[in-house]
């Protein structure tokens, strides 16, 4: 009898031992979960979360007080789960037995046994469905219910409860079911997600909305019988009609989700939701469009694309996408972890208004004539021959006209004026940080856009000309704090620029009468595309936006001829129209203080001197409008502009030598000026910038005496 009673004592140490050893604290477990610092949820202007998934192991997001759940829908809880909830300490013994009796005598395993805070215990602590896990979860459960009240335990329980595609919670349940808030589910959709929760896949209401039925009405009963519920809702039940409500896909927006916590959650880090200034409605437009001109630009070799619309009147970015092909269904895929919106990529003719702006504040006119002839740059030891994209030159032409026609000569006369070092200063002001490079690296290649830049820089630059000349860095999130604003140009050049940049008529000689760059509304607009097609470019701006959008490849592979007129601009032009759907029509602001003026249309007839000729419109900053046809002309003193030092030059071996020549030009000087050129010296007296030298082979020096008493640096250059 001894032996008996030892064993049995041995048994019991080793069962508690066992005990002790597989015991965890349910309350701390509780605590990590509860009070456990959490992703803070981000959500658009209206309160949509943005980009949320349902991977977590927990609910972290959305969840609710005990006190804010519909009484109706606790109570059903407590009869179709624990009906004795209240009067237990964590076990329902008489359940316990009731599950084992029936165990035995039918060899079933039946339901109910498990109380709620069993269940959250559970939650807390997963194990295998063992009897000795039952007995585990049993003792936790005493052990929580010690520590916490049955409000937060049955909080806690109602928002964790699993339910189907991976939603946890009644909150996440109804708003997958029916895509609504707890206080606005009818008595039938609560007790609907209460009988869910016993068999989610068995009940799931998208394949079969009929058989839950019979359980709702069972459990309706039971709570009629307790009191809890009316016949009359019980009777409104059975003529109640499923409203299936699919929730809409989550809007993605990680991009900007992760800009967010990269520069701004020091701001926001003690919200437990932030709210964007993103609106959800146009984000989804916006990704739907550039998915759609992506698969149309597939054969084009054309991979991903960004867009920014920014409501410039506030500075809030309304939506910020960058997409690439097939990055939705493989998301590894080299380049889709690029956001593109924050990407340096080379900039093209799409800088060029800032530069024009630039000659503007310092003097020229929209009229300013400006000689777009055969021109060719320094690089290094060669020589870079600039032309336009239509390979056309078309003699002296008004800084409109060569601005609104992206003309690239003209734009390296205007960096010439302005200076490529004052420029890249302009620009560091207005935001481009990514040019960082100094500005003879540069040089005067930043006129035709040969600096990287991000679409979010260029999209808050632009938003200067729409707000009187002063850029504002813009904002992301609803309760940001509006940054001081910097003078960049004055109204009166932020206007004129507006002005000219939603001209069809000046605009007409490269993109001609019918572009697709002509808005229904007034809208200024950009296109750009960088060297070798690696870039497409399009910005435009009304009186509330402004849209940019980029596309290329993020790997720098060049597409296949894609310009930003082609490219870009027809996604730019269904974004202007998704964004202003329903708005009504406004122009663009022209300053009140710019002088108008008739002036000749004809530039061929002005330069001839008659006496007649058509006139048109301009309008005039003032101080400027007495000489509205002024030639552009350089401030700086003259200096040999070809050759450069050390240029190195070959003579054509199918051409006989006395044929070739090669032009010789000053910069800074008037066309009538007396020049000596003199070469390895030999003096050449000529008028005029440019002369005609006979190639002749070797190394040579020249240089250039300027009536007047100047005489410039001397050039060494050779001859193959």
């Amino acid at each position: 009898m001894k032996w008996v009673l030892r064993s049995a004592i041995i048994m019991v140490v080793m069962v508690l031992c066992a005990t002790l050893y597989a015991y965890r604290d349910p309350y701390l477990s509780y605590q990590q979960v509860r009070y456990a610092p959490h992703r803070v949820q981000m959500r658009d202007r209206h309160g949509e979360p943005l980009s949320y998934h349902y991977h977590d192991q927990w609910n972290r997001h959305n969840r609710t007080a005990w006190h804010h759940i519909p009484r109706l829908m606790r109570d059903a809880f407590v009869i179709s789960e624990d009906k004795r909830f209240y009067d237990h300490h964590g076990v329902d013994w008489r359940a316990r037995l009731h599950a084992l009796l029936q165990r035995v005598t039918q060899g079933t395993h039946g339901r109910g046994a498990s109380t709620i805070t069993e269940q959250v215990v559970r939650m807390l602590h997963p194990r295998s469905r063992t009897l000795w896990a039952k007995w585990m979860e049993g003792i936790e459960a005493v052990m929580l219910e010690q520590r916490l009240s049955k409000s937060e335990i049955m909080e806690f329980y109602l928002n964790q409860v699993p339910y189907a595609a991976q939603r946890r919670g009644v909150v996440q349940a109804a708003r997958y079911y029916f895509n609504r808030d707890l206080d606005t589910l009818t008595p039938k959709e609560m007790l609907a997600l209460v009988v869910l929760v016993r068999a989610p896949s068995a009940y799931d209401l998208y394949h079969d909305a009929v058989s839950i039925e019979g359980a709702i009405g069972r459990l309706a009963q039971r709570m009629v019988d307790r009191g809890m519920m009316t016949n009359e809702t019980l009777h409104s039940l059975t003529s109640y009609a499923w409203e299936l409500q699919p929730p809409l896909p989550p809007v993605d927006a990680h991009h900007m989700m992760a800009f967010i916590r990269k520069h701004t959650m020091p701001y926001a880090s003690s919200s437990e939701a932030i709210t964007t200034t993103l609106d959800a409605t146009m984000q989804q437009a916006t990704y739907e469009i550039l998915a759609q001109r992506l698969a149309s630009l597939a054969h084009r070799k054309v991979d991903h694309a960004a867009a920014l619309v920014l409501d410039h009147r506030t500075r809030e970015v309304r939506a910020w996408v960058s997409i690439g092909e097939g990055c939705e269904e493989h998301p590894n895929k080299a380049g889709c972890a690029l956001d593109m919106v924050t990407t340096p990529r080379q900039a093209g003719s799409v800088l060029k208004p800032f530069l024009y702006a630039a000659a503007l504040h310092k003097g020229w006119t929209a009229a300013t004539l400006l000689d777009d002839a055969p021109y060719a740059d320094n690089v290094g030891t060669g020589l870079h021959h600039v032309r336009n994209y239509s390979r056309l030159h078309y003699g002296k032409v008004p800084l409109r006209m060569a601005l609104a026609n992206s003309l690239n000569i003209p734009a390296v006369r205007t960096i010439q004026f302005v200076t490529p070092k004052a420029y890249l200063a302009l620009l560091r002001r207005l935001g481009f940080n990514s040019l960082t490079k100094p500005y003879d690296f540069y040089d005067e290649g930043l006129a035709l856009g040969n600096g990287e830049i991000s679409l979010l820089d260029l999209v808050q630059a632009y938003a200067t000309f729409p707000q009187h000349g002063v850029v504002q860095k813009l904002r992301v999130l609803r309760d940001e704090p509006l940054a001081a604003g910097q003078a960049i140009y004055s109204r009166e050049v932020a206007s004129l620029m507006g002005h000219i940049l939603s001209d069809p008529w000046a605009r007409s000689w490269e993109f001609g009468t019918s572009s697709i760059l002509n808005f229904p509304m007034q809208t200024a607009v950009k296109t750009g595309t960088s060297t070798n097609y690696r870039d497409a470019w399009a910005v435009a701006y009304n009186h509330h936006y402004v849209i940019g959008v980029w596309m290329g490849n993020a790997d720098y592979r060049p597409m296949d001829g894609v310009t930003g007129s082609h490219g870009a601009a027809l996604a730019l032009r269904s974004l202007v129209h998704a964004v202003m759907h329903n708005e009504p029509s406004a122009p663009l602001e022209l300053s009140p203080h710019l002088v108008q003026r008739e002036i000749c249309a004809d530039v061929d007839a002005l330069q001839r001197g008659d006496a007649k000729c058509a006139t048109r419109t301009e309008y005039f900053v003032q101080g400027t409008r007495d000489a509205p046809y002024q030639v552009d002309k350089t401030p700086f003193t003259p200096f040999i502009e070809r050759p450069s030092h050390g240029l190195r030059l070959a003579l054509d071996p199918h051409i006989p030598q006395q044929h070739q020549a090669f032009e010789m030009r000053l910069a800074g000087v008037a066309k009538d000026a007396e020049v000596t050129w003199v070469v390895d010296g030999v003096a050449h007296n000529t008028h005029g910038a440019s002369w005609l030298w006979s190639l002749q082979r070797g190394e040579h020096r020249v240089q250039a005496h300027v009536a007047g008493g100047f005489t410039t640096p001397s050039h060494q250059f050779m001859v193959r």
